[in-house]
């Protein structure tokens, strides 16, 4: 065997083991476009995450403008319960009127009878 022969034949060894190499790394690349198509849909998932996260802040955001505190709200029971106890009372003296109102117009009538009669 020469030299050259000697030479070809390592050049042979190489290229297959530079064709093993080869392989492997195309075998790293089709887990690398895996792994790639993972990651973006978990990128897709993390921007709905993100995206809920945003609208769920702002709704809660206006949730606080809008809200009532406890405060607020006892002032508000206290004023229609004021309210209430003055309808109450007006209701009552209403009553009271048309009694007063029913017996004054008896009296009247009574007048009006005695008056007709004294004629």
């Amino acid at each position: 065997m020469t030299k050259i022969d000697k030479i070809l034949l390592k050049l042979d060894e190489h290229d297959k083991k530079f064709d093993l190499i080869n392989s492997k790394l195309e075998e790293h690349d089709k887990k690398f476009d895996q792994i790639n198509i993972k990651l973006g849909d978990h990128d897709k998932k993390f921007d709905r995450l993100i995206n809920t996260v945003l609208k769920n802040t702002e709704e809660i955001s206006e949730i606080k403008q809008n809200m009532v505190y406890r405060s607020e709200f006892n002032d508000l029971v206290s004023a229609v319960d004021a309210i209430a106890i003055r309808v109450n009372k007006i209701d009552e003296d209403h009553v009271f009127v048309v009694d007063w109102l029913q017996r004054l117009d008896n009296k009247v009538e009574k007048l009006h009878k005695f008056s007709a009669v004294a004629k």
